[in-house]
């Protein structure tokens, strides 16, 4: 049953980021210059995306949880919209490793992140026998990569920046991934949707480890 539920937050976070989605990692990993003032003017796009991302599953979470038909679960709806806040305070430091080939170095620190959050959330679970324990994992793994991007990783200056050129480029990338990302979410999420509505929370949470093992 917990993991019903954080199956259907899941689905609810991935549609409203694949809708988004502007391909900003692959954006920068691509790019010829990739300058500070680009970098800056892309951290500040994903800030202002990230804080429409919370800002709509906050406030809807009522509408996602009918949708779903699991009224039950508005309130960790809510509370799981607040991660995408703190992500958008990370820089980017992981696309710029990335773009420099420093690909050993940023896979040491996503498993040392995945290993912390793992242990966080077997902890949590022990404790509280229920979904807001992987919550907690959730919360954990962005605080984690806010602090590894600041600490660990070398990125450029954080500036709220909006350059012309710059948001008009990234705006043409972007009709390129969008509609790549709108046919994933079709195949990914429409049996989510659909079994969410008619399976009780139990066995949606069977199908939610199936898919999880899978991937």
């Amino acid at each position: 049953e917990a993991y019903g539920v954080i199956g259907i937050i899941t689905s609810i976070s991935y549609i409203l980021v694949m809708i988004s989605d502007m391909g900003l990692r692959a954006y920068i990993i691509r790019h010829e210059h990739g300058g500070d003032e680009l970098l800056q003017s892309v951290w500040t796009v994903r800030l202002l995306r990230n804080v429409a991302i919370f800002a709509i599953m906050f406030v809807g979470a009522g509408v996602f949880a009918e949708l779903y038909k699991a009224p039950e679960i508005s309130l960790a709806i809510r509370i799981c919209a607040a991660p995408f806040l703190i992500d958008a305070c990370s820089s980017l430091a992981g696309a710029t490793t990335e773009r420099n080939r420093g690909v050993v170095r940023l896979t040491i620190v996503e498993f040392t992140r995945f290993l912390m959050v793992t242990v966080t959330t077997i902890i949590a679970a022990y404790f509280l026998r229920n979904y807001w324990a992987i919550v907690i994992g959730m919360f954990v793994n962005s605080i984690v990569g806010v602090i590894a991007s600041y600490t660990v990783l070398k990125g450029p200056p954080v500036r709220f920046r909006l350059e012309g050129d710059h948001v008009r480029d990234l705006w043409r990338f972007w009709r390129i991934i969008i509609p790549s990302s709108i046919i994933t979410l079709v195949l990914t999420q429409t049996n989510t949707v659909i079994m969410a509505r008619f399976f009780p929370m139990d066995e949606l949470g069977k199908f939610s480890i199936a898919t999880t093992l899978s991937a």
